[in-house]
């Protein structure tokens, strides 16, 4: 897991970046792939606690390694950019990805 983040001025959005670990999978057998997630946390007001209210999972990468987030960034109050390390074949890339993060959930803005 990442720092947490939170994506508004109140407070009350946590943004969680974290990667589900890839490896053999020994119950059902075969790979799983790395992915990085997004968890978003809203704070009940009468109680203060903070509620999961949003999930986004990237698709598994096709090369010889998976996403690994390097970078978080909160670009503006509802814009939040990942930055990745990826490769195969022995080419190694850093690439963007960007998210609007609202009360209703997490929106990639950048297809790939």
């Amino acid at each position: 897991m990442y720092s947490p983040v939170f994506v508004d001025k109140e407070r009350t959005l946590l943004l969680l970046p974290t990667q589900i670990e890839g490896g053999e999978d020994l119950f059902a057998g075969g790979e799983v792939c790395c992915r990085d997630c997004l968890i978003l946390l809203r704070q009940d007001p009468l109680s203060g606690t903070f509620r999961e209210t949003a999930a986004h999972q990237e698709r598994p990468f096709e090369g010889s390694y998976r996403f690994v987030s390097n970078g978080v960034k909160l670009l503006d109050d509802d814009v939040l950019q990942m930055t990745f390390d990826e490769g195969g074949n022995h080419v190694a890339a850093l690439t963007e990805r960007r998210y609007r993060i609202s009360q209703e959930g997490i929106v990639p803005l950048t297809n790939r």
